[in-house]
């Protein structure tokens, strides 16, 4: 993270973060320890996590974008969430032919200009949050992904890792007019409930 402006999210994510677990925890801020450990080769770059293991283990999982920030946390379940902001210049047609399939970029033509950009974000934020719930990353061809589209019920349809689709919950988070998000979680359905980050921080 090169700029500021990123560097200052992190730090605000990682505060959030280590406010909610010291809460639900019970234990002081400073006794909440977060590792980046990657599993694979040990550098600081993999999905983070408590570096205290603890029974039962709660997994969280952050996005960024423009001024909003999330952070969403399950017990004993890997999750993933992704926000976007909203542009209104948007490079619909070359983002589409990487990270959609046929029949998604087809559905998509059927949209005007401006519904198009939403229907892409769409897409990509339910696809992002299933990367982030697997622990992939961009590792995951989003090509091979496919969800359900913009003006449905958030669904995941095909995935190349051959897993039992309803294993994975999708959600459309409510997160106002400037931004679009989803949710992934990868034990089945479960009832998400939004809270107020800033005033838990203010606190």
């Amino acid at each position: 993270m090169r700029r500021p402006v990123e560097q200052e999210r992190f730090v605000v994510g990682c505060a959030l973060t280590r406010t909610a677990l010291a809460g639900y925890l019970g234990r002081p801020l400073v006794a909440v320890r977060l590792s980046r450990r990657c599993p694979r080769c040990s550098r600081p770059h993999g999905k983070p996590h408590l570096a205290a293991d603890l029974r039962p283990q709660i997994h969280w999982s952050t996005s960024y974008a423009g001024d909003l920030l999330l952070v969403a946390f399950a017990l004993d379940t890997p999750l993933g969430v992704d926000v976007e902001e909203l542009a209104p210049v948007f490079p619909v047609d070359g983002i589409a032919r990487l990270a959609l399939t046929m029949h998604e970029r087809s559905a998509l033509c059927q949209f005007g200009a401006t519904e198009r950009t939403q229907g892409l974000l769409r897409y990509w934020v339910r696809k992002e949050a299933i990367a982030k719930a697997t622990g992939e990353g961009l590792r995951l061809p989003f090509s091979k992904l496919t969800v359900s589209g913009p003006d449905e019920l958030p669904r995941l349809l095909c995935w190349p890792d051959q897993q039992p689709l309803e294993r994975v919950a999708l959600y459309d988070l409510k997160v106002g007019v400037a931004h679009l998000a989803s949710l992934a979680v990868l034990s089945g359905p479960r009832l998400p409930i939004m809270l107020d980050g800033s005033a838990l921080l203010r606190r």
